[in-house]
């Protein structure tokens, strides 16, 4: 019984992921979420906690920022005092802003995002499994990320910019050249972008910021909403047949996967094709 049931389950998956690789996936046109995260071109809102509005770039309107809303190239998103949001840019590739702080979306393509921080804090996380090109600009240089980890950089106001390497390895790039900062450093940047000048140091202890980023991070590792493949499908002792899981994290942040439903006798204990939190 085991086995006819597991060899159903077989056919049922090849089946399904030979239909779904060989058809043109038209969620990515109409900006709706592809497989492992947000559609080629489209960034989503994962979180929004407090005052945090969004700049459409194509009509000027500003608005209420929510959970799930997308995010184009050349909108810009912000965060007002004790405020904090989250943007999912790929997969496992998370940008979160402080307080008071705006970032602009300059480039979301094919694992390729290119986003500029116009003031404030952000943190940079990349997981396993979202290598991708990322460039994270501001005023006198920009951060370009060498492996998965931890990436954040603060924009005062006037000419200093910072940048802390909380885990993995990043190139600095600007006008005088490339330098490399590693895992427990720290970079302060002054002056303007052709004289600024560059100073390395031990990285400075964790904020309350940094704290919230690396909460977040082991929540997506846990609660099933960021997976480091996206495919292929799960497995969960319930009714055959196939279909999405649907359900909320934290900060109403909606998540999907594709599920092959099978029930059995032996062990398990069976769900519903959603998770709730």
């Amino acid at each position: 019984m085991r086995q006819t049931i597991w060899i159903l389950f077989i056919i049922i998956a090849a089946t399904t992921a030979s239909l779904c690789w060989g058809q043109p996936d038209r969620r990515a046109e109409r900006g709706e979420r592809t497989r492992g995260g947000p559609a080629l071109g489209v960034a989503r809102v994962s979180v929004a906690d407090g005052d945090v509005t969004v700049s459409r770039a194509n009509s000027g309107d500003l608005v209420q920022a929510r959970g799930g809303m997308p995010l184009l190239a050349d909108d810009s998103i912000a965060t007002g005092r004790s405020s904090r949001a989250e943007v999912q840019l790929g997969q496992a590739n998370f940008l979160r802003l402080g307080d008071e702080s705006k970032v602009k979306m300059v480039e979301l393509g094919n694992l390729r995002y290119r986003v500029e921080v116009v003031k404030g804090t952000v943190t940079y996380s990349q997981l396993r499994g979202g290598e991708a090109d990322v460039d994270i600009g501001f005023p006198q240089a920009a951060v370009r990320p060498l492996k998965n980890g931890v990436y954040r950089i603060a924009v005062r106001e006037g000419v200093q910019s910072d940048v802390t390497i909380r885990k993995g390895a990043a190139e600095i790039v600007s006008p005088r050249g490339i330098e490399v900062l590693k895992k427990g450093r720290h970079m302060t940047i002054r002056g303007g972008e052709n004289d600024a000048e560059f100073h390395q140091a031990k990285a400075r202890r964790e904020d309350s910021f940094d704290q919230w980023s690396k909460r977040r991070d082991k929540l997506l590792k846990r609660d099933g909403s960021y997976r480091p493949w996206g495919w292929p499908p799960y497995l969960y002792s319930y009714d055959l047949g196939f279909g999405y899981g649907f359900g909320y994290g934290y900060g109403y942040r909606p998540y999907y996967w594709p599920s092959v439903f099978v029930r059995t006798s032996v062990g398990g204990r069976g769900g519903h094709g959603h998770r709730g939190r």
